[in-house]
């Protein structure tokens, strides 16, 4: 489930989403996650914009129809109001459903981590990361 919030100084609304993480079938309960499209208006901005939006975490995703970008994968950070978390799974789950949801089949994402495998079945998502994070 996903909605719309109020543009941040500098940064267009569109590049801005929020969606509900674990969410029921009517789109009841779960966790919201920002979702920010990384641009030259978000370098260097991330843990400011993070603080603004205040989400428990905020993802910014790198463009995935850059060229020469990986056709089948996207690098994320991860930003709670405070730091830079190298992996989460509230993240990672929530910007695979919503790249799939916009016609973009990741099958993984980079985090600082490492590579996250994503595997998609149906309309839900499902991730795959080292146990030792």
């Amino acid at each position: 489930m996903e909605r719309a919030v109020d543009a941040l100084d500098g940064v267009r609304p569109d590049e801005v989403h929020v969606v509900r993480v674990f969410a029921d079938a009517d789109g009841a309960h779960g966790n919201e996650l920002g979702i920010v499209l990384a641009s030259a208006r978000t370098d260097g901005r991330e843990q400011e914009i993070a603080q603004a939006l205040g989400f428990s975490e905020t993802v910014f995703v790198d463009a995935v129809d850059a060229p020469g970008a990986d056709p089948r994968g996207a690098s994320i950070r991860i930003l709670t109001p405070a730091r830079e978390l190298p992996f989460a799974g509230h993240p990672t789950v929530g910007t695979a459903w919503w790249l799939a949801s916009r016609g973009v089949p990741v099958d993984h994402l980079r985090v600082p981590a490492g590579i996250v495998r994503v595997t998609r079945v149906g309309d839900e998502v499902r991730v795959t990361a080292d146990p030792e994070w």
